[in-house]
């Protein structure tokens, strides 16, 4: 486990011709109770974070003479001259694998420690040989690792490029490492008060994390990201209503989840950023799903799983919709109690067959039956895998078919509703 400072280095300020003067001026960098006179932040945070190693990038022509010599306890002349030259030279169309010196450079910054020389990002060819570099720091991380990131002297679209890194190692967790900081010295307002002060600015990776949870809890009911940020903020009602019934969505138990619903109307949140990021997302999900009849509800399910593409639930949700809403119209029949619900099922599934005596009662419906014969052996097949002539149909004609299912079924669901709504 090793904390690492990633940051930038530039090319210091431009004279009147354009060219870099190929220095930095210092500036008084504070971090809290702790302050610095230096020319590069880098320098400053070692002090502050003290980080075990340090990252660089910057361009062929960025200052990395001055950060040799900086960094070094003694250096080399011959080494900050030859860098020195390199680097001025430098332009758009350097090699970056021909900067010299660069273990050198390294061995000065400390041990463990890389620096990443990157293009300048003029074109297609250009960003992508940066983003192919930036996230080949991935090969010098551990698992466990703490990351800082310092973007003060960043160029270009490098502020980017590096926070899609980090986003991009939080979401594919391997290595598993922590960004704890990512800090910019605000030397714009250094005339202002006589110091760069050193701001943390990580709450935009927070966010990014409530946007990932909110878009995963959208998009299939997951809340494992939203519920950890939810507890992390002390909203632990709030993270175990979404727990609850992300997992009774997950069994697709629809028997509770109709119940989680109602309770998940008066969620809590407990700061303004968990609901800007999670209320949308809740409210339209008990907007859709709230004071609907049984039948409703299973149809909207269906409808839901089938829009997320989760096409074995939605099958196995529309042909219990069909059960319950048979049930909901018969007298005294419970779509709840199994044995309706079986002898439901058993009139509905029989081709022509006279039905039992005590089924006579039931509600029928030719296109509601039609429906169910249809996709009834699709859903068997995908279950219990019942070779019958489901398993010859392409999963295209699966899919095809249940869609045809859900839009037959709306005008089903419509009979007989107690309200007006929209499905």
């Amino acid at each position: 486990m090793s904390k690492i400072l990633i940051s930038f280095i530039g090319t210091g300020t431009l004279l009147p011709d354009g060219r870099a003067q190929r220095d930095y001026r210092k500036a008084l960098y504070k971090l809290g109770n702790e302050e610095a006179e230096t020319s590069f932040v880098a320098y400053a945070l070692k002090q502050f974070v003290k980080p075990d190693k340090i990252f660089l990038i910057g361009t062929p022509h960025s200052m990395w003479e001055e950060v040799y010599k900086s960094f070094a306890e003694q250096p080399d002349e011959n080494v900050w001259l030859e860098l020195g030259e390199w680097c001025e030279k430098a332009n758009q169309d350097t090699p970056v694998e021909d900067m010299p010196h660069k273990k050198a450079v390294e061995d000065a910054i400390g041990k463990g420690s890389k620096i990443f020389p990157i293009r300048y990002g003029v074109d297609e060819e250009q960003i992508q040989q940066n983003i192919n570099i930036i996230l080949g720091l991935r090969e010098y991380l551990s698992d466990n690792d703490e990351i800082i990131v310092d973007i003060t002297h960043s160029f270009r679209s490098l502020p980017l490029l590096i926070m899609q890194l980090i986003l991009y190692l939080k979401q594919i967790n391997s290595p598993k490492v922590t960004v704890s900081h990512v800090y910019y010295g605000m030397l714009d307002i250094i005339k202002d008060l006589h110091y760069a002060p050193v701001v943390d600015i990580s709450s935009m990776i927070r966010l990014s994390d409530w946007i990932t949870g909110a878009f995963t809890f959208k998009l299939n009911g997951s809340s494992t990201q939203s519920a950890r940020l939810l507890e992390q903020e002390g909203g632990n009602s709030a993270a175990s209503l979404l727990r609850k019934f992300s997992d009774v969505l997950s069994l697709n138990d629809m028997g509770q989840l109709q119940q989680q619903v109602q309770e998940l109307s008066g969620i809590k949140y407990p700061s303004e950023m968990a609901r800007l990021a999670l209320e949308p997302t809740v409210s339209s999900f008990v907007k859709q799903f709230k004071g609907l009849s049984a039948s409703e509800f299973q149809y909207k399910l269906a409808v839901w799983h089938y829009n997320n593409a989760n096409y074995l639930a939605a099958y196995n949700d529309l042909v219990e919709c069909i059960i319950t809403k048979v049930c909901e119209e018969t007298p005294e029949y419970d779509w709840l109690d199994y044995n309706n619900r079986e002898s439901v099922r058993s009139a509905y599934k029989s081709k022509g067959a006279k039905m039992p005596d005590d089924t006579q009662c039931l509600y029928l419906s030719s296109k509601l039956i039609e429906i169910y014969r249809l996709i009834n052996p699709i859903r068997n097949y995908l279950v219990h895998l019942s070779r019958r002539r489901a398993e010859k149909t392409s999963v295209t004609t699966k899919i095809n078919t249940l869609k045809k299912a859900i839009a037959d079924m709306k005008a089903e669901i419509r009979l007989h509703a107690k309200f007006p709504y929209d499905l």
